[in-house]
């Protein structure tokens, strides 16, 4: 349970050495101030369990392999400069204070297999320019206890082609994947939810492919304090050719740019952005297929939550289902493209509960800069349906509403009186609030008089006016 330094051994020939009894330690120290040969060529702790402190192994320049099949958990781990090729601890959960792993010019494989994440500070692999596969199974978080999101950084590491995150939970992290001159592809197999941080994958030279096979959506509401937006965002990566995410239905932000042989994006199933969508830079980009898309913007009322810029070869697009923009709309300097294929039925808002006002539509330079949407002639009527009254007593009854609305209400519910056509205005009439927004509710009549005729209206109230649905009568019992 103390401290481990390879100066408490003295080995004379080129060895593997095995500690076969040491359980736990505070600290295991394998550290020199410049490079060292010891003599050590393979360590194994094959009951090692847990250092609860640092575990540095530095300027090693004999230890080819470090084994530790039953190491679980490090408090820092530190492994630069060093000549070993395999760094072995399979049962890894958790680096709790983070850490790095830089330098090892001969590393060439890696077992972090069943490890997770932290709590404290970053965790860089970098610089390690022989490792060909970098296997984080189950991966999903570095959070600590007040919140705070740390980064997983992965970088720079010449011969390494490929990465993959196998793990099936939300996501609570910042992923940076950058400057990794070799990468061909990137695997989200099994994540289906970003809960809070952020993916970015930027100025990969070769990478050709990034899967997020399984991902459907990330958090959009701050529930709590530490909450950082989930983004993700694909920039400068020159010779990437796709982006497949077959699955995802909602995000809150997703930046795709200045990646220059990508031709295609589709998202087939995307019906929500929450914050902003941004495509730009991207010169080969030739398509843009989100034939679901119905909003942008719906959760931050945010500049810009629809930008396409620069796009110089784009030129198909499919957003049949685009029906909301808010605050602002930017289409510029996409010269191949024709902005009547949008939809006529598009609108750009301010937001549409409190303010009715329209947002703000920037379009230049484009082949047809001239456009259907944003024209108050195509909103749709205002449609509010209630049912028949029904657990009618002498003195109670319910009533269901639907309401189907472009604008959102700022509140709704029941009127009623003993006269045709109430109104919540007249005095003489009583009325029930049923909350906000569109959708279906149910509402409660009390105190109604026995053996008397009642005429009830749903209403809505949004950012413009009262309206009312079909009147209904009903009379209580006896």
């Amino acid at each position: 349970s103390g401290d481990f330094s390879p100066e408490n051994y003295t080995i004379t020939t080129t060895s593997e050495i095995t500690f076969q009894n040491i359980i736990s330690l505070r600290n295991l120290n394998w550290e020199y101030g410049s490079p060292n040969y010891s003599d050590i060529v393979i360590v194994n702790f094959p009951n090692l369990d847990r250092i609860t402190n640092n575990f540095t192994l530095k300027y090693e320049y004999s230890l080819r392999e470090f084994n530790a099949p039953k190491l679980r958990e490090i408090g820092r781990l530190i492994v630069n400069n060093n000549n070993i090729e395999k760094f072995l601890l399979p049962s890894l959960l958790s680096i709790v204070y983070g850490g790095y792993l830089r330098g090892n010019e001969n590393l060439n494989e890696l077992n972090l297999e069943s490890y997770e994440g932290g709590a404290y500070n970053y965790f860089e692999i970098i610089d390690n320019n022989s490792l060909l596969t970098l296997n984080l199974e189950n991966y999903y978080k570095i959070r600590d206890n007040a919140g705070n999101t740390y980064d997983l950084v992965i970088s720079k590491n010449k011969s390494l082609k490929t990465i993959n995150f196998g793990s099936e939970l939300d996501l609570e992290a910042h992923i940076r994947i950058y400057e990794n001159e070799s990468l061909e592809e990137i695997n989200f197999p099994n994540s289906s939810n970003v809960k809070s941080g952020d993916i970015s994958i930027s100025n990969n030279k070769i990478l050709k492919k990034i899967n997020f096979n399984s991902l459907k959506s990330s958090n959009y509401v701050k529930d709590k304090q530490y909450w950082h937006s989930p983004t993700i965002e694909i920039t400068g990566n020159v010779l990437l050719e796709e982006i497949n995410a077959p699955s995802l239905e909602n995000f809150y932000n997703i930046n795709v740019s200045s990646n220059q042989s990508l031709s295609d994006i589709t998202f087939p199933e995307l019906m929500t952005i929450h914050k902003n969508l941004t495509i730009q830079n991207n010169v080969n980009l030739s398509m843009v297929n989100m034939p679901k898309l119905e909003t942008t913007g719906d959760k931050v009322y945010n500049s810009n939550s629809f930008l396409f810029n620069s796009n110089q070869s784009l030129n198909d697009i499919n957003f049949d289902s685009l029906h909301k923009v808010y605050t602002s709309l930017t289409i510029e300097n996409n010269q191949q493209l024709d902005l009547n294929d949008f939809p006529c039925n598009l609108f750009v808002l301010v937001n549409d509960g409190l303010d009715c006002t329209f947002g703000d539509i920037n379009v230049s330079n484009n082949l047809d800069d001239t456009y259907c949407f944003q024209d108050p002639s195509l909103i749709p009527p205002i449609d509010i349906q209630s049912t028949d009254a029904y657990d009618i007593t002498s003195d109670q009854a319910k009533l269901d509403t639907t309401i189907i609305s472009f604008t959102k209400m700022k509140s709704r519910g029941i009127v009623w009186s003993t006269s045709p056509n109430p109104t919540i205005d007249d005095v003489n009439d009583f009325f029930s609030e049923n909350g906000s927004l569109n959708g279906d509710y149910t509402s409660y009549m009390f105190n109604l008089q026995p053996d008397t005729t009642y005429y009830v209206r749903a209403y809505g109230e949004d950012c413009n006016e009262v309206f009312y649905g079909n009147e209904k009568d009903f009379k209580t019992l006896p």
